[in-house]
């Protein structure tokens, strides 16, 4: 799963149920940062997990986030495994 953090995210209840349910179930997960002020505090729940950095004017970055989110589903396969 890729959840994308937004100045919002911490507000929004369903966006937080949803990262719990990823954790809770062992879904692969990568966190897209596209802060762009501020987030008025962190959610523990997607810590511990890789980020990556994205705004609108890096639109190449999204090839970036699906080869780590690969990435992480294979990691996560093979400590199955």
């Amino acid at each position: 799963m890729v959840a994308i953090h937004t100045d919002s995210n911490s507000s929004r209840e369903w966006c937080r149920r949803e990262v719990i349910e990823v954790r809770l179930w062992k879904v692969p997960l990568v966190v897209a940062d596209c802060i762009s002020n501020l987030d008025d505090r962190s959610f523990p729940y997607s810590g511990n997990v890789p980020v990556i950095r994205l705004d609108d004017r890096q639109e190449e970055r999204i090839d970036f986030v699906v080869d780590l989110l690969i990435d992480e589903v294979l990691k996560d396969f093979l400590w199955r495994c």
